[in-house]
């Protein structure tokens, strides 16, 4: 009776095929986990970018920005999710607007996302703003929006995909925190931004990092704190990090990095509410530059050193009769402070300040003075607008103009008193009544 062998694998056989599997499952898993980071960091984006759009089109609804709103509540805590001015932190921000030798503040907490929702607050998370088709001008480009690209914004879009609140800081004076200042309503004006934008060589040359053309001049920031949460707030209100020592890295990263003592500089510039400087930049997982935070901000866009401001009447032909009046175009300047003609080594003092001459068609101003800023001329005088530009009495006649008004005198109250025969008379300048 013949006997065969039983037919089977070998061990060495067995090993190189479990050495195969292994290397192609950790090459899958591997590949699994570079796409799940990659789909996490795109939405993270994804939920800034939505929440920064959000925050732009309040403003184009409503005139100013919003309040962060508090970032310790939690869903089942009363204004969660609302601005609230109250409850925001007030931090100094990096440029002085008003000239007073202080710099201005912004406030800093979390997205509002509920006020994006229910922006007329009337209960109702469907508002207009974020559904219908609305087109206006984006001054950040200059370009045509439509409010439909809002449509897609929810609650979760407030997220990270860490399941932390995004930060919102934005300048004070550009949300409704104060509406009445020093007895008059505050206007928004986009050019007032206080916060400042800095790329990863900020620690190493501060006063060269700025990522924005007027350093200090962003008007909000949205942070995504990132992988580790320094400085961030969870979903139901708890702080996952306090932003200082005591660092704690990802998991996958900490197997490769040992920390010195401390935290990064760079990971707490988003955190430490000192200053108005938010770091975007290059991430990085070296011990003394870590930083894994996302970052996105609003700066206005540049303006046109002249923009026209609308046409005024001018009364010309009859007096007073609007019927043969024709309009002239005004031209505003933008410039935040005043404009230098002539002038090289000083700035200037006066909105338009001119050394030499100027040569126009016409010119619109309060008063000409002389280069000291004195002897100054009401141009209504000199058009003969004011009653002091009118001769008193009947008879009289201009003879000169000083001090803002006019000499007047009677060319005949000195003339010698003559008569003449009936149907002979002539008048001189110099001697009078001439007799023919």
């Amino acid at each position: 009776m013949k006997k065969y062998g039983e037919q089977g694998f070998t061990l060495t056989e067995m090993a190189i095929v479990l050495l195969i599997s292994g290397i192609l499952t950790s090459t899958f898993l591997l590949a699994l986990q570079t796409y799940t980071k990659k789909e996490m960091v795109d939405q993270t984006r994804e939920a800034i970018t939505l929440s920064n759009n959000a925050t732009f089109a309040f403003q184009v609804a409503r005139g100013y920005y919003p309040c962060p709103a508090n970032p310790a509540l939690g869903p089942g805590d009363a204004g969660y999710g609302y601005a609230d001015c109250a409850a925001a932190a007030v931090v100094v921000g990096e440029r002085d607007i008003d000239g007073d030798g202080n710099n201005e503040t912004y406030l800093v907490g979390a997205v509002p996302f509920n006020t994006f929702l229910d922006m007329n607050a009337d209960g109702n998370f469907n508002d207009p703003v974020f559904r219908n088709q609305v087109l206006y001008q984006d001054p950040r480009s200059n370009s045509m929006l439509s409010t439909q690209k809002y449509i897609s914004y929810g609650r979760k879009h407030a997220l990270d995909k860490w399941g932390n609140k995004l930060t919102y800081a934005v300048t004070l004076s550009q949300t409704d925190y104060e509406t009445v200042v020093n007895g008059n309503p505050r206007f928004f004006d986009q050019d007032a931004g206080v916060l400042d934008i800095v790329d990863e060589q900020f620690h190493a040359d501060p006063n060269d990092a700025t990522l924005l053309q007027v350093r200090g001049s962003a008007n909000y920031v949205i942070v995504s704190h990132g992988e580790n949460g320094v400085g961030a707030f969870t979903k139901d209100g708890a702080l996952v990090q306090n932003c200082g020592l005591g660092l704690t890295l990802p998991e996958q990263t900490a197997k490769d990095i040992e920390f010195a003592l401390g935290t990064p500089p760079d990971e707490t510039e988003n955190c430490d509410q000192n200053d108005g400087i938010f770091l975007q930049g290059v991430h990085s997982y070296r011990k003394s530059i870590y930083n894994d935070d996302y970052v996105e901000y609003t700066v206005p866009a540049g303006q046109q050193l002249w923009a026209f401001t609308g046409s005024v009447p001018n009364d010309n032909g009859t007096p007073d009769d609007p019927d043969d009046d024709f309009f002239i175009p005004q031209l505003a300047n933008q410039n935040s402070g005043g404009i230098a003609i002539g002038i090289k080594n000083a700035p200037p003092s006066e909105k338009v300040h001119v050394d030499g001459d100027i040569q126009a068609f016409e010119v619109h101003a309060n008063q000409l003075c002389d280069s000291n800023g004195h002897n100054c001329m009401l141009p209504d005088a000199i058009g003969g607008e004011l009653n002091q530009m009118k001769c008193p009495n009947v008879g009289e006649v201009v003879i000169r103009i000083e001090q803002n008004a006019v000499t007047c005198v009677n060319p005949f109250a000195n003339m010698p008193a003559n008569n003449c025969p009936n149907g002979a008379y002539g008048i001189s300048s110099k001697t009078g009544l001439l007799c023919l």
